[in-house]
């Protein structure tokens, strides 16, 4: 059996598991079933060293605005401050002490703010908490952003950036999304913002841009490797 046809074979094996799921990986109809194999993992590797650098930005992030906002309201607790916070941040403090069993009444409040979704930070940067947080604590959250601060600039990136996450936690294809390069300059530029060592740390150690600049091609003759040696 040629190379070609087992990798027909293997990618209806892989792909008869979830027939919607990898139609994206089939978008042009020039390429054959290695090169659909190919973009396949080519999307898991983006996909895991994506994740990483999107790990360290809500890691420095949330650890530096419960910082500002301890100091600034003279409150480790914050975020029950019903009069600072919405009802639907309340409301995910509330539901966090309920569904999570590590998190008690006594839990400290880094316990509480380790445990809250890379959301909930967004939405700090919501239109509701422009004067709030934004005029408040934005400076010190990103003490060297050179641009003028705008929520709005903020929020977007941060958007950009809780949507592509949401991607790759659901396992679903980002290869082919035109503006991936463009979001992950998004991340490396408020790692920036908020650390310059941890920027320079992010830059030394991510291999996200190499392994977008490499494209699916060596995945291609890897995934044809495998199936030869495989089928033996």
């Amino acid at each position: 059996m040629l190379v070609k046809d087992r990798g027909q074979q293997a990618w209806q094996g892989l792909s008869s598991v979830a027939p919607l799921r990898f139609r994206r990986y089939e978008s042009s109809s020039h390429r054959d079933p290695l090169d659909h194999y190919a973009m396949y993992l080519w999307n898991l590797a983006l996909s895991r060293d994506i994740y990483a650098s999107i790990q360290a930005l809500e890691v420095v992030l949330r650890s530096r605005i419960h910082q500002e906002m301890s100091r600034r309201y003279s409150n480790d607790f914050w975020f029950e401050d019903q009069s600072l916070m919405g009802r639907h941040e309340l409301r995910a403090i509330s539901d966090l002490r309920s569904s999570r069993r590590n998190i008690t009444l006594s839990s400290s409040a880094d316990q509480i703010v380790a445990s809250l979704p890379f959301n909930y930070w967004v939405a700090i940067y919501g239109s509701n908490y422009t004067s709030d947080v934004h005029n408040q604590i934005s400076a010190s959250v990103f003490p060297h952003r050179k641009a003028r601060l705008r929520r709005g600039d903020i929020a977007h990136k941060l958007g950009r950036i809780r949507k592509l996450r949401n991607r790759v936690a659901h396992h679903e294809c980002i290869c082919d999304i035109p503006t991936l390069q463009e979001t992950y300059g998004f991340i490396t530029d408020l790692l920036g913002d908020i650390s310059p060592d941890y920027a320079a740390l992010e830059a030394r150690t991510s291999r996200f841009m190499r392994t977008f600049r490499r494209g699916s091609a060596p995945y291609r003759l890897y995934a044809a490797l495998r199936i030869r040696f495989d089928s033996y």
